[in-house]
């Protein structure tokens, strides 16, 4: 167990109590949990190389926290009614990149990151469902710009990767 996959397995706490506080409807102490879970990912990867601790586990065990804070949280808040239904626009990046994930997974091949877009596409999805879950102004115009954005970078890798091959 690295100190990357530690902070990476701690991220799950945060994320149950902000599970807990978002099913009381204490909205600003499950925003802060939230914020906690997800800001974390940066930590868990810079901690990795800075320790060169970077593994194949830990590469999955960090993508699958990354999915489950982002999507997860995004469907108890959308359970909730916290966040409208249409905030399930913010995560077509991901669900467009599932076939090719599970393809290249099943033909035994290392699934390659999104790069700096996928970086920065997670950035704005998770600041765009903060500022939704915290019900500032603006709500549309959020999920439509970064869903568009996610739409982009999610063709823009299908496009590479079929480039490559």
């Amino acid at each position: 167990m690295t100190v990357a996959n530690l902070v990476t397995g701690f991220r799950l706490l945060p994320f149950a109590l902000f599970i807990w506080f978002a099913h009381q409807g204490n909205i600003v102490p499950a925003a802060s949990m939230f914020l906690l879970a997800w800001g974390l990912d940066a930590v868990d990867g810079l901690a990795a190389r800075a320790l060169q601790q970077e593994t194949v586990f830990g590469y999955v065990f960090d993508k699958a926290v990354d999915r489950l804070v982002l999507v997860c949280g995004l469907f108890v808040l959308i359970v909730l009614n916290v966040v409208p239904l249409g905030s399930l626009f913010l995560i077509t990046k991901d669900v467009i990149v599932i076939p090719t994930v599970v393809r290249r997974g099943a033909e035994g091949a290392v699934f390659q990151g999104l790069g700096l877009l996928g970086r920065v596409a997670s950035l704005l999805q998770g600041s765009a469902l903060l500022w939704l879950m915290l019900g500032w102004p603006g709500s549309g115009l959020i999920i439509s710009v970064v869903g568009i954005f996610s739409v982009w970078v999610g063709v823009r890798y299908l496009q590479e990767l079929q480039d490559v091959e």
